[in-house]
């Protein structure tokens, strides 16, 4: 199930030829109480530097496990004493590039989850340019009501490069400039949007 989203800031550093990514989202439990699974897309060239959500005074950070590794985890069978509604963690054991995954146990009814995943990735030259992709996709069925996407997601895109000739763009969520100085440019989302 998906939970609503309180705020969202999508945070990009990009230096010459690798971009920084931080997430970070604060999502609403009204789901009741239970478990759920945090799910973040990402492309496959990326390395998750960080990951930690709060709840409260509770704190649950990640674990980093080399990619090698990580395909070769196998998650155990449940034994006699697992409770049928332990299945919220099924597929949990099977390894996809492109999704990092976090549980979260005992998460109660109105319960705000904080979310922070911070990971790099090198960028791709495609005809001598540099690009960078973020999968971000939020349903409109996960904004809270009475509240526009503008309202909940913040961008901001930090792009230092080795020449003073920048170009950017963006194809989903208007981008306006906010510096330009030499080689550095600062961009944030367009609330007017």
């Amino acid at each position: 199930e998906l939970l609503p989203i309180k705020s969202m800031l999508l945070r990009m550093e990009i230096h010459i030829a690798v971009m920084f990514v931080t997430f970070r989202s604060v999502f609403l439990n009204d789901k009741g109480p239970g478990n759920r699974m945090l799910v973040v897309p990402m492309n496959d060239r990326a390395t998750v530097m960080k990951g930690e959500i709060r709840i409260g005074t509770r704190l649950v950070e990640t674990m980093v496990v080399p990619s090698q590794a990580a395909k070769n985890l196998v998650v155990k069978k449940k034994s006699k004493n697992v409770r049928d509604d332990d299945s919220w963690t099924q597929g949990f054991g099977r390894y996809f590039p492109t999704i990092f995954r976090m549980p979260i146990k005992r998460v109660l009814d109105g319960d705000e989850i904080m979310v922070e995943v911070t990971y790099f990735e090198p960028l791709l030259s495609i005809h001598g340019e540099y690009r960078c992709q973020v999968p971000v996709r939020i349903p409109s069925q996960m904004l809270l009501p009475d509240r526009k996407l503008q309202e909940t997601l913040q961008i901001s895109c930090h792009i230092n490069v080795a020449t003073e000739n920048c170009r950017w763009g963006s194809a989903s969520y208007p981008l306006v400039t906010v510096s330009q100085e030499g080689h550095r440019i600062s961009l944030e989302s367009d609330a007017t949007q």
